[in-house]
C-alpha cells in the first residue's frame, strides 16, 4: 500500500509504529485471551494456505520475531506447529486432519468476520477423517 500523504505516513509511524519494511521486523501484537482466535482468523485469511494433499494448514510471514510467536502461541491452544525459512519468507504449519479440523473449530468459534473461501476450503469434507466400516 502507498500513502502520498506526508501527515497520515508520519502518524502512522508515530502512532502504530509502521514503517516501510514492517513485514520483516514486525513484532506480535499483545491480544487479549479472548480475541486470540479472530486475530488468527485475520491473519490466516491474510496469509494462511491449506494443501488438501498434504493435510497441512499454514501461515507465511517474513519477520522471524513475529512468526516465532505465532508458533509459540499456536503450541500454547494445542497444535503442534513447526517452521521453516527459506530466507525469503518464512511458513508456520499445522498437519494431520485432526489437527486442522481443531484448528478450524477453534478460528471460526463464534465468527463475525473472515473470508467465507476460506472457511469452506478449511472445514471441506476432503479434511475430514474417514469414517471407519464396522460392519
Amino acid at each position: 500500500m502507498l500513502f502520498h500523504s506526508k501527515v497520515m505516513k508520519n502518524d502512522l509511524q508515530t502512532l502504530f509504529h509502521i514503517t516501510s519494511d514492517k513485514s520483516y521486523n514486525i513484532t506480535f501484537p499483545n491480544i487479549p485471551k479472548q480475541y486470540v482466535h479472530h486475530f488468527i482468523r485475520g491473519y490466516f485469511d491474510g496469509d494462511g494456505h491449506i494443501n488438501y494433499k498434504g493435510y497441512t494448514v499454514s501461515f507465511v510471514g517474513g519477520s522471524l520475531a513475529f512468526m516465532e510467536s505465532l508458533q509459540a502461541l499456536l503450541l500454547k491452544y494445542g497444535f503442534n506447529p513447526y517452521m521453516t525459512d527459506n530466507d525469503k519468507h518464512i511458513r508456520v504449519f499445522i498437519t494431520s486432519r485432526k489437527s486442522i479440523k481443531q484448528f478450524g473449530d477453534w478460528i471460526y468459534a463464534d465468527k463475525s468476520l473472515y473470508l467465507k473461501r476460506k472457511q469452506e476450503k478449511l472445514l471441506a469434507d476432503e479434511l475430514q477423517d474417514r469414517k471407519r466400516d464396522r460392519s
